[in-house]
């Protein structure tokens, strides 16, 4: 069935109790700006709500057998399996060379440190001497402290995200994309004479430089009069910043422990925001002397358009000059080029594009086994639809993408009907779009949205859940609609964001 066949899985304890919570918060802030109303029994409901277990978790798909041969592979010493890193697939390799490989990589002493020593509870301790200094200071950020029985592998770990959350809006995006979206817009209005190329940061992560990155998120927080103040002490952040990254440990296959200091460790919440901050900075000063006809980044992706390979190149090294990086250049080929998920051709009038499938790509997507809502079947039937309909400049481009998507859809199992009942109400949504006037129009929804679990009784929980919201919340605007979403939580999908202006349906 693959690795993409998902399974439920049984919540947390007390889960259901903190997504009722998190409910009551959400429709509770709403009603103190004034959007909402709410009924006095609103709340009594939900908390009556939030003890109440339906239906069962057990999956249908896994047996017994299956369990006994996940526990023989994970036991055997002479092979290590690993999840990859950017893929639904798992990597198998003989123990003796996985180690042999990371010893090669902790070998270098210019970013990681043997230690003797766990240093996890003399971290815990200065990180809350740290955080007891902000929490007296600050009137509006407050750390959680580390307690005695806080067990965690990483400690630095939930710190990380919650200073990810308050650093984010400080990130220099003038040319940062965030999203396919975004570059095709781009080209849409761009000119499309020159040379196309696109510039690979290597290894991106492992390499940003900790203490001069931190030196930039420092001054742009408090030494630039364009950001808004972060009401944390300067040398605070500095601190939780450092512990964060350069001394955090970590334990090896071989047992040993370490600690990463220069570079961040992949895996790290801070992880994409420090390249980012870095590379955001760095292309601020590049641009000073730099000024390629296109130039946006995704992550450690560049794209650009020169007059001339010759300026292609001083620009990969001036770029390796300020920022103390490799470089690396891909040129087009016949003025066609592979960039995010979007092949780029170069015509005398446009750019013309379609979407870019990987040679080594194996077409996985959700099975259509896949223990999951339909609603999430239907949601990875229309990504693929509607990803055609984004990314390709012709019809008849549009129509090869959507026999070929199909392939792949029916290939991992899922209903011929099903994929064309999706691409007909997508279709027929996109011509509605294009065809009306007030397609622009502020859509003035108020969205609620409540995190459920997959169970074999899930449409009931969210029957009742939806029941509640109707009958004890309002609107206060008579003009404005209230949106009840409920969505499910399982293995097939990430966390839904905890948003109220996203329009999630089901």
């Amino acid at each position: 069935m693959g690795l993409n066949c998902h399974v439920m899985s049984k919540p947390r304890k007390f889960q259901k109790s903190i997504e009722c919570e998190i409910l009551i918060n959400e429709v509770e802030k709403l009603s103190q700006k004034g959007e909402v109303t709410i009924e006095p029994s609103f709340r009594q409901e939900i908390v009556a709500e939030s003890s109440k277990t339906r239906g069962n978790f057990n999956s249908t798909i896994i047996e017994p057998r299956h369990m006994e041969a996940a526990k023989q592979l994970k036991a055997d010493p002479y092979i290590t399996i690993r999840r990859a890193d950017k893929a639904s697939t798992y990597a198998v390799i003989d123990t003796p060379e996985y180690l042999q490989k990371m010893d090669e990589i902790l070998s270098d002493t210019s970013k990681f440190m043997k230690i003797t020593k766990d240093p996890t509870e003399v971290l815990k301790t200065k990180l809350n001497r740290i955080i007891m200094k902000n929490n007296s200071t600050s009137k509006t950020v407050k750390f959680e402290k580390y307690t005695a029985w806080d067990t965690i592998p990483t400690p630095t770990y939930k710190l990380a995200k919650r200073l990810c959350t308050l650093l984010s809006p400080y990130i220099p995006t003038t040319y940062s994309l965030r999203s396919a979206t975004e570059f095709l817009d781009i080209l849409k209005t761009s000119d499309s004479s020159g040379v196309i190329a696109s510039l690979d940061v290597e290894s991106l992560f492992t390499n940003v430089p900790v203490d001069r990155t931190i030196d930039l998120i420092i001054e742009r927080v408090y030494h630039n009069d364009t950001t808004p103040d972060l009401d944390v002490q300067e040398s605070v952040l500095r601190e939780l910043l450092e512990c964060c990254t350069k001394e955090a440990p970590f334990t090896c296959p071989r047992g040993n422990k370490y600690r990463q200091i220069d570079g961040v460790a992949m895996g790290s919440p801070l992880g994409v925001l420090l390249a980012n901050f870095f590379m955001g900075c760095i292309e601020e000063v590049f641009k000073k002397t730099q000024k390629p006809d296109i130039y946006c980044r995704y992550i450690d992706d560049i794209f650009i358009k020169t007059k001339n390979q010759a300026d292609t190149e001083i620009i990969r090294q001036r770029l390796q000059q300020v920022s103390g990086l490799s470089f690396t250049i891909e040129n087009n080929t016949n003025g066609t080029m592979p960039f995010l998920d979007i092949l780029v051709k170069q015509t005398d009038e446009s750019f013309n594009t379609e979407e870019y499938v990987k040679a080594t790509n194996p077409g996985h997507c959700l099975n259509g086994r896949s223990e999951c809502p339909q609603r999430y079947k239907d949601s990875t039937i229309g990504a693929y639809i509607r990803r055609a309909l984004t990314h390709c400049s012709t019809w008849q481009q549009v129509h090869q993408e959507i026999e070929r998507s199909t392939q792949v859809l029916v290939n991992n199992g899922l209903r011929q009907k099903d994929i064309e009942k999706q691409t007909k109400r997508i279709f027929e949504r996109w011509y509605s779009n294009n065809n009306n006037n007030n397609n622009n129009s502020e859509n003035k929804d108020i969205v609620i949205f409540y995190r459920a679990f997959y169970s074999t009784a899930h449409q009931e929980d969210e029957r009742i859940i939806t029941r509640i919201i109707k009958n004890n919340v309002r609107p206060t605007d008579p003009e404005r609609m209230l949106a009840h979403s409920v969505g499910n939580h399982c293995n097939c999908r990430s966390e839904p964001s905890r948003s109220i202006s996203g329009n999630f349906l089901f």
